[in-house]
């Protein structure tokens, strides 16, 4: 991807959110909760629940929420000094990347869709298999456009509505850090953030279907 399609995050406090932030200030204004791309804790996706709330309120859709977070580390962010003109900004970011990634892929591409592929989390599995056809989501999900990324038990292809797309692979982190050159974006995994109001799409196709994992998972869940 070459430097002039990249599309940076200009406040730093959606910057947190999204990449993770080195300044001191901002990671302690938000109690040191992980970031969107950093978070493989189940129980403490803060960063995702607050990304979540903005985007339910600013497309009128609504929340699920299936990953778990801390309520008391959200109401202590919300309480802080600032906070309501701080989430003002960061929905007014929001909807600039929106607006810019729809301009972007709307041009170019031809359908009013893309095809993208998503490996499925654990809670997403037993719903997947009592019904192959659909994929719940939370409101917000990461998809790739690279089918060899995201291989897990199970991988899908859904032909995702292009206005759904929230984030695209091209984002970067904030802008006055010259020297990430954006190798902390999202194109690091090909990702792309997706928003989702009826909290389900149509499986395309199951691209990956992995019977070995699945039984050695569900033999770790008899001993648990």
């Amino acid at each position: 991807m070459v430097e002039e399609d990249w599309l940076y995050v200009q406040d730093p406090y959606l910057d947190h959110l999204i990449f993770g932030s080195d300044q001191k200030n901002i990671r302690d204004y938000f109690e040191y909760i992980t970031s969107w791309v950093d978070n493989h804790l189940v129980d403490e996706q803060e960063a995702k629940f607050l990304l979540t709330e903005m985007v339910q309120d600013l497309f009128d859709i609504q929340k699920d929420v299936s990953f778990g977070y801390r309520p008391n580390v959200i109401t202590k962010i919300k309480q802080k000094q600032g906070f309501s003109l701080i989430q003002q900004a960061m929905k007014a970011e929001i909807m600039r990347l929106y607006y810019e990634t729809q301009h972007k892929l709307k041009n170019e591409n031809d359908g009013q869709t893309i095809l993208l592929y998503r490996g499925l989390s654990l809670h997403e599995l037993d719903p997947f298999y009592k019904n192959p056809s659909i994929l719940k989501t939370n409101t917000l999900v990461s998809f790739t456009t690279d089918e060899t990324k995201y291989k897990r038990e199970v991988q899908v292809s859904v032909e995702v509505p292009i206005k759904n797309v929230l984030f695209y692979q091209n984002l970067c982190p904030f802008s006055e850090r010259e020297e990430c050159r954006c190798r902390l974006g999202l194109h690091i995994e090909n990702e792309v953030i997706v928003m989702n109001g009826i909290h389900s799409f149509d499986i395309k196709e199951v691209t990956r279907l992995d019977s070995r994992s699945k039984e050695r998972r569900e033999a770790e869940a008899r001993y648990l």
